[in-house]
């Protein structure tokens, strides 16, 4: 097992034996079970590993292990596909007010991982749904939100163009909604321009949420989204990095990781991929490229872009 770094999206050495657990196949997923049982990982509940309950436990089930733990798992998997039922509906009538009067929407995040790579959608938790418009549609797409009972932190009055600059998305909530609604502008959050998100939208594919026909980031920019999520240091929140990942690694074996690093490379966001890559790599044995990992160490960036990542790695 690797050395636990201070990445903010490295987990503990016992959260990495849940994840295992989680993921793999076979034999190392089993072992990985019996070492976290055995180190007393199952009676943790403040690493962030309650999450990847509704995971583990459908990975338990298919190598027929059984526990007196199973049960707990069970419920969380229950409860997690219930709710996800919900925010997903909730998406599909956004979605279908949006196209209503034309405006194109992409899903992102976990709404997105779950309808192309988990397939089953009670293994990954959702605490809201994320849906990308084009920038210039924003203040139509934020105006039928509200229309529609959603609430945003400011008045659509103080939403100004200027003020949203900033910012890649803003965050809404409904009284009657069991989730929030986070509407984007931008795909990334340290690229702030239509230009980084032109190619996103030009190489997006096709997702269906309900009857609602909406896009999905392509699989390379899906992982260039997920390891810039990664990089932020939000408590918990990024270990979702790892098994996100690998179902998007398990489910697209043809992934262009040329492709991947010219991206990369365009966006300078080369040093915190590199180790990403890496960790994946060695302990995750996920089919990245050598060459890949060592083209992106060797990138040079700007001191402003590693500056910036330093700060959302950090804050």
């Amino acid at each position: 097992m690797a050395e636990h770094r201070s990445d903010t999206w490295q987990p503990s050495p016992e959260l990495e034996l849940m994840l295992h657990a989680a993921v793999d196949e076979g034999a190392p997923a089993r072992e990985a079970w019996e070492r976290w049982i055995a180190c007393g990982g199952n009676q943790k509940t403040d690493d962030g590993s309650q999450r990847f309950y509704p995971l583990l436990y459908r990975n338990l089930q298919k190598l027929g292990i059984d526990h007196p733990d199973l049960h707990r798992f069970q419920l969380s998997y229950r409860n997690v596909w219930a709710r996800n039922q919900l925010v997903m509906r909730n998406l599909e009538e956004v979605l279908g007010d949006f196209e209503q009067h034309g405006i194109p929407t992409l899903v992102m995040k976990g709404a997105a991982l779950l309808g192309r790579y988990y397939k089953d959608v009670g293994t990954r938790s959702m605490a809201d749904f994320d849906v990308l418009v084009p920038l210039a549609q924003t203040d139509e797409a934020m105006a039928h939100l509200v229309e529609k009972g959603w609430n945003c932190a400011k008045p659509l009055s103080l939403m100004t163009a200027e003020y949203r600059a900033p910012h890649s998305g803003m965050g809404f909530a409904h009284d009657k909604k069991n989730a929030g609604c986070d509407l984007h502008w931008h795909v990334l959050h340290l690229h702030l321009n239509e230009i980084y998100d032109a190619p996103m939208w030009d190489a997006s594919v096709p997702l269906q949420i309900g009857h609602v026909p909406s896009r999905a980031l392509g699989a390379e920019h899906q992982l260039i989204h997920l390891l810039s999520i990664g990089c932020l240091n939000e408590e918990n929140t990024n270990k979702r990095l790892l098994p996100d990942v690998q179902m998007v690694l398990k489910s697209e074996p043809m992934l262009d990781w040329d492709f991947v690093v010219s991206a990369c490379q365009r966006l300078q966001f080369v040093e915190p991929t590199a180790a990403m890559l890496a960790y994946l790599r060695s302990e995750w044995n996920a089919p990245v490229p050598a060459n890949a990992i060592e083209t992106l160490a060797k990138t040079p960036v700007s001191y402003r872009v590693r500056r910036a990542y330093e700060c959302f790695n950090s804050a």
